[in-house]
């Protein structure tokens, strides 16, 4: 097996197992052909865009299936995008792709499915029954604090509980953050109990990720609290909210809190591969 990169003069050679090159895609555009005794066996294109490569397609001839080749080009796709000094190789693809997501997560993927999507007023919230009981019906204790409120040794104390509960701290990009909404509670030893992460795009408050230390559920309903109260105080109250649960626990916590289950808002799952 030999992998190449398609260029003008080889392009020819994959016309029937390749995008047409005006397929938009971000950053550059890497097409590579796979070759089996000297024949075209199959295709790849990705793109490269900061710290990430994007796999677009992959396809492999029928006469050469079931050979195990689509696993060694994808092998050898996330090792040129290590090379190439990406963190992350992300493949997207739709919901029905059972075959695709089976292969994927054999090469060591894990998915990333589009968030599941909730509109609610703050009143709403308030009223609801598990709200009243649980959230804004008793105290709790800790201390709240927003990213923008802690001093280094807290934000690195917060960073290293996001990291340990599984998210990308490397992906944190600071003016994507609305950091005044994203709290953190500290238990009685300063240690971080609870914590959410959020961002804004256009008229939606996004919670990009929501996480608990096994048995901080007091902590988890103050931090509940806190980050609504903090909404109403940066003035995204008044209005409908449009929240997007992206993690699990954001998930069952929104469902709780609305009563609501989630709106269709997609059709796509990404599958990440990590490099570092």
């Amino acid at each position: 097996m030999e992998i190449i990169e398609i260029d003008e003069t080889s392009r020819p050679f994959f016309r029937n197992m390749i995008f047409e090159p005006g397929y938009l895609t971000e950053g550059e555009r890497i097409d590579l052909g796979l070759m089996e005794e000297d024949e075209a066996a199959g295709t790849a294109v990705l793109s490269l865009t900061g710290d990430e490569a994007m796999l677009h397609s992959v396809f492999i001839a029928p006469s050469f299936r079931r050979r195990g080749l689509g696993r060694e080009l994808v092998e050898n796709i996330i090792m040129f995008s290590r090379a190439a000094g990406a963190r992350f190789v992300t493949a997207d693809y739709l919901r029905n792709g059972e075959e695709l997501e089976a292969f994927l997560l054999s090469l060591g993927f894990f998915l990333v499915y589009e968030p599941s999507v909730y509109t609610f007023t703050i009143e709403e919230v308030k009223n609801s029954d598990f709200s009243k009981e649980w959230v804004f019906g008793r105290d709790y204790p800790g201390t709240v604090l927003s990213l923008s409120e802690t001093d280094r040794k807290e934000t690195n104390a917060v960073l290293k509980f996001l990291e340990e509960g599984g998210y990308p701290v490397n992906s944190l990009k600071d003016n994507a953050l609305l950091r005044d909404l994203s709290l953190s509670v500290f238990d009685k030893h300063g240690e971080v109990a609870a914590s959410v992460l959020c961002s804004a795009h256009e008229d939606r408050i996004i919670i990009d990720f929501l996480h608990s230390r096994d048995n901080a559920y007091k902590q988890l309903m103050l931090l509940i609290r806190s980050f609504f109260e903090a909404v109403e105080n940066n003035g995204y109250g008044s209005d409908p909210l449009v929240f997007q649960a992206v993690n699990t626990m954001a998930l069952s916590i929104t469902e709780k809190l609305t009563g609501k289950t989630p709106e269709p808002s997609g059709t796509s799952v990404y599958a990440v591969y990590e490099l570092f």
